[in-house]
């Protein structure tokens, strides 16, 4: 298994990637998957050019980064194909986030999950991550997520 970065020309892959993800996990995103399938060619192009995003060479994977206007790096965007989850893909995936934040000499990097996503705050957990004790609630009026920093 191969992670990388992804390029701006895998923007087409992103997108499918993308759909994906919200087709499977609609509450984990802040974008709804008709949200997702309204947005131009043009606006897939610039997300994949404007955000750091790793996949590995099937695109069954991704998670993002960007550094926020605080400056503080945030991991976002994380999914992992049903079939590949447990191979150990999303830790790779999260690594690449991790290094490339490390290579700005961020001294942190922080990330959002949904309270009750026991498998997902298990993971975080797992690869160094804590909670913040920080919460939202998320659009849909239901659930809350969860600041967590490495």
């Amino acid at each position: 298994m191969t992670v990388r970065r992804a390029l701006p020309e895998d923007w087409r892959e992103l997108r499918a990637l993308r759909m994906r993800a919200l087709a499977d996990a609609p509450d984990a995103f802040l974008t709804t998957l008709d949200e997702a399938r309204a947005r131009a060619d043009s606006e897939w192009r610039a997300w994949a050019e404007s955000t750091v995003i790793f996949v590995d060479d099937e695109f069954t994977g991704m998670a993002g980064g960007f550094v926020q206007e605080n400056g503080v790096p945030m991991l976002i965007g994380m999914w992992v194909a049903p079939d590949r989850r447990g191979t150990g893909l999303a830790e790779e995936l999260a690594r690449g986030v991790i290094e490339w934040a490390r290579g700005l000499s961020a001294p942190r990097i922080v990330l959002w999950v949904v309270i009750g996503n026991a498998p997902a705050e298990r993971f975080y957990e797992r690869i160094g991550f804590a909670a913040t004790g920080v919460e939202v609630e998320l659009r849909n009026g239901r659930d809350r997520e969860l600041a967590l920093e490495l």
